[in-house]
């Protein structure tokens, strides 16, 4: 009684608006208004997979775009010596995260739009700032390449295999803040999404090492880093529409009115500062900027 009292005192002296939080109705409800098909399913494998090579996806106008997926797996590195029954990866290594590494950078074309260019390092901190949680962040990092370190690693499908998320002004790996995405089929050109490889070498790293007696160079090492890729694919999400009439462009006249798209944020160029190879704190000046930060060493 005491607890129903007090909640009577506070409706009647405290500002307020009623909402059903235990029924289901109108006031707390949302159903989308035009009923669409969301898929999935839809996979394609990119065209080259060679070190320092890039690939263009292409995106018909047709239905609406949102979250994409990129997949690769690296092959079993050559043996130093495979006479002398050397193990395959010996003396090569790869930091958690190595497929955004391997990204020198993405870029999209919305139409004839201008040609918007992402580098792998902006990717990585726009994808973790995106996370909810530091769950997420070490998961998200984690699928885009576990740790390589030996020989048993190299050997590990799973372990040479990583996926991350293509982050695009249109999409987020967020799912709180999940945007509607893209609608092609407001356009009348495609989208392209071009993805660029670094050189191999300059992401793997190696060392000398000796095996039964003998000693391998760091050059004869990092002569056996792979030069391709065995498998790259992307995968995306997209939706379509039920009924083709329900479309803003068979609604309303384009060439007369404009389809506004909000974006929560556009992250402009990337920009790196040397540190000084010193042991100590250092000081590095932001000034003028919001910044997100990735240290490398």
């Amino acid at each position: 009684m005491q607890q129903i009292a007090t909640e009577s005192l506070q409706a009647s002296v405290r500002p307020h608006e009623c909402e059903d939080s235990y029924y289901a109705g109108p006031t707390n409800s949302k159903v989308q208004c035009f009923p669409t098909t969301v898929e999935n399913r839809f996979v394609v494998g990119l065209p080259s997979l060679t070190s320092g090579s890039s690939s263009t996806i292409t995106f018909n106008p047709d239905g609406l775009i949102s979250d994409i997926v990129l997949t690769a797996q690296l092959p079993v590195p050559a043996s130093l010596n495979s006479d002398a029954g050397v193990p395959a990866g010996l003396g090569l290594g790869a930091n958690r995260g190595w497929l955004y590494s391997m990204i020198s950078r993405i870029s999209v074309r919305y139409a004839g739009s201008s040609l918007y260019y992402f580098n792998g390092e902006q990717e990585l901190i726009d994808v973790l700032a995106e996370c909810e949680d530091s769950i997420k962040r070490d998961q998200m990092l984690g699928l885009g390449g576990a740790e390589l370190t030996s020989p048993t690693d190299w050997a590990s499908a799973s372990l040479r295999s990583a996926s991350i998320y293509i982050k695009l002004p249109h999409n987020s790996p967020s799912a709180q803040e999940k945007p509607i995405g893209f609608p092609t089929d407001c356009i009348s050109a495609p989208v392209q999404i071009q993805i660029e490889f670094k050189p191999f070498s300059s992401v793997f790293l190696a060392n000398a090492v000796t095996y039964s007696g003998t000693t391998y160079t760091q050059g004869q090492v990092a002569a056996t880093i792979p030069s391709a890729l065995s498998s790259a694919t992307c995968q995306f999400k997209q939706a379509h529409l039920n009924n083709r009439d329900d479309s803003v462009s068979a609604r309303f006249s384009l060439d007369k009115q404009a389809l506004s798209i909000p974006l929560k944020h556009f992250i402009q160029s990337q920009y790196s500062t040397p540190l000084v190879a010193t042991a100590g704190n250092q000081t590095v000046n932001l000034t003028g900027k919001i910044y997100e930060c990735l240290c490398s060493a």
